[in-house]
């Protein structure tokens, strides 16, 4: 991390001291690993990183410092679209992808927000999502087969519904010539019965 740019005795140059050391406290406390972009020549160099980006990387953030982005993600066009659209049009944008974590040897799901701060400078904050996206995916899995055994249920139940439409329909074709019967015989001793 760069030493402080102010060594001087004045008051002014102490208050900017200060307000530096203020900043960089601030800046290094934010607990998501964020890095600092300066605009060279359309291109972006990293120049600064917190103490959470070098404990994600275990170190390795230092090897890179000055590295441009175009060879750092040159593999991934779309970082550096991100980049780009951030800085023209003076936004935030957030991302979610799969990144390779050089430092790591592991690719992992991330949320990446570029922000724009001014002519010269970008920050990007990483986000680790990887658990949540393998928590979403089981999910979505765990959803397709629950839609899949309630298809599977709803046609037993379709199938057990006709089976029994079907059964009542024999057993009422069934009953009704016993039944027929057995009216014609009770009209009969109806009939008989009033005789006597």
């Amino acid at each position: 991390m760069p030493d402080s740019l102010f060594n001087s005795d004045d008051p002014t140059q102490d208050a900017l001291r200060r307000r530096e050391e203020e900043l960089r406290a601030t800046f290094d406390s934010i607990p998501l690993p964020t890095y600092a972009w300066a605009r060279k020549n359309d291109d972006f160099v990293l120049v600064d990183y917190n103490r959470a980006a070098y404990k994600t990387a275990k170190g390795y953030i230092e090897k890179i410092l000055g590295i441009k982005v175009t060879e750092l993600d040159k593999d991934t066009p779309d970082i550096i679209q991100d980049f780009n659209q951030c800085y023209q049009e003076r936004t935030t944008i957030t991302r979610e992808m799969q990144y390779f974590f050089q430092s790591l040897n592991e690719t992992r799901y991330v949320a990446a927000h570029y922000a724009y701060v001014s002519e010269e400078r970008m920050l990007v904050t990483v986000e680790d999502i990887h658990d949540r996206k393998l928590i979403e995916q089981e999910i979505r899995q765990l959803n397709e087969k629950l839609e899949q055994r309630v298809t599977e249920r709803t046609a037993e139940l379709k199938a057990a519904n006709e089976e029994l439409r079907q059964f009542a329909h024999i057993i009422s074709h069934d009953l009704r010539t016993p039944l027929v019967n057995l009216k014609g015989y009770s009209q009969e001793i109806t009939s008989s019965l009033k005789l006597v």
